[in-house]
């Protein structure tokens, strides 16, 4: 979920490792992510950066991501996921 999301990347150490290891991904020229990651991880990256996406602000990595290797477009099914999940009060 979107606070979850949140709570990861405001922690020091996970949300910087996860920060550091999408710039690395960013960075790989001349390859798809089929290629670097292979079926099923280049569908979970999809995931992942729609999701922390959607937490940060445009521009970021994971926007960066999303255009990088999926013509900017989000993981509809996390979309999907998102928008029907249950908000805190």
């Amino acid at each position: 979920g979107l606070d979850e999301a949140r709570a990861y990347l405001a922690h020091p150490t996970l949300g910087a490792r996860l920060r550091a290891i999408a710039e690395a991904a960013v960075q790989v020229e001349y390859k798809s992510a089929l290629e670097i990651f292979h079926e099923p991880d280049d569908l979970k990256l999809h995931a992942s950066a729609t999701l922390f996406a959607q937490v940060s602000a445009p521009g970021s990595v994971f926007h960066r991501l999303l255009d990088r290797y999926f013509g900017g477009r989000p993981h509809a099914k996390t979309l999907e996921l998102l928008s029907s999940s249950p908000r805190p009060l």
